[in-house]
């Protein structure tokens, strides 16, 4: 009998212990995240570090509990059940009580609340960011800090093709993708609207959105749109504009619009036609 009663509590406290190790492994994997960085290290460490020291702590509070609960109530709780109160906890403690846990809790509901409650700024505004990208709401953009602000609008202005919430974006300098021009930009690529790159303030950058939609949806007329950027060849991109759309549709008719540029006229006839013509 008391073997029987000794292999039931070892039982019993295996089931519980196998109960407790479940919540120790979401805890380490909501906080640490190691699946998020390149190397293999973190989850050396996660596992063989932090996993063991977790496990621990929850094995003593179990045992603390135990006590507690026995020597209080006078109904005893099964150990297992018990095990799920600890569990429990970790559960909260993790989703509730770290700025890990909040991230991905808030992330996953798209709760801007649970968001805000955050206090490392940069996982903050990383939460507040997911969720208006996930709503499509630019007003949440607001909410950032500034380093996330312009990435916000930026990335929401291509989700809803809105080359307006461009303008909300401070950095006007082209040379960063991440500008008012370079948003500019990659709306009109992505809509293949030609009136979206009058909006860009940079010469060179204009002309070179213009000439890419002229080019992929084979209307030559925006050609004309391009302005000279050196006065002394006026007409040198919108003849590379003509020559380009011509050879990549064969189409020598053209060829006649290119102006003040022999080079470029026989160069356009041999490409569509395969000879120059007489002229």
């Amino acid at each position: 009998m008391k073997n029987s009663n000794a292999t039931d509590k070892l039982f019993s406290w295996a089931v519980s212990f196998l109960i407790l190790l479940i919540p120790c492994l979401v805890f380490l994997f909501v906080v640490f995240a190691p699946w998020e960085y390149p190397s293999a290290l973190p989850w050396i460490l996660t596992i063989f570090l932090g996993l063991p020291f977790i496990y621990i702590t929850a094995i003593i509070i179990f045992f603390l509990l135990r006590f507690l609960i026995n020597k209080i109530f006078p109904r005893k709780l099964r150990d297992y059940q018990i095990a799920l109160i600890v569990s429990t906890i970790f559960f909260i403690w993790a989703f509730l009580f770290t700025d890990a846990g909040k991230m991905k809790l808030g992330k996953f509901t798209k709760n801007i609340s649970l968001c805000k409650m955050i206090g490392s700024s940069d996982s903050r505004n990383k939460c507040i960011f997911e969720v208006a990208k996930f709503k499509k709401d630019e007003t949440l953009c607001e909410s950032v800090g500034p380093y996330f602000k312009d990435d916000c609008y930026f990335t929401l202005a291509q989700e809803k093709r809105d080359p307006n919430l461009c303008e909300k974006i401070s950095e006007k300098d082209y040379v960063c993708e991440l500008s008012k021009n370079g948003c500019y930009n990659k709306i009109a690529m992505l809509t293949e609207d030609p009136s979206v790159c009058e909006r860009i303030s940079e010469l060179f950058a204009k002309n070179n959105c213009i000439s890419k939609i002229a080019l992929e949806k084979n209307e030559p007329e925006l050609c004309e749109k391009l302005i000279g950027e050196v006065s002394y060849a006026p007409y040198a991109l919108s003849n590379d504009c003509y020559k380009k759309i011509a050879i990549r549709y064969k189409n020598s008719t053209l060829c006649e619009k290119i102006k003040n540029n022999f080079s470029d006229i026989n160069e356009c006839y041999k490409k569509t036609l395969g000879y120059v013509p007489q002229r």
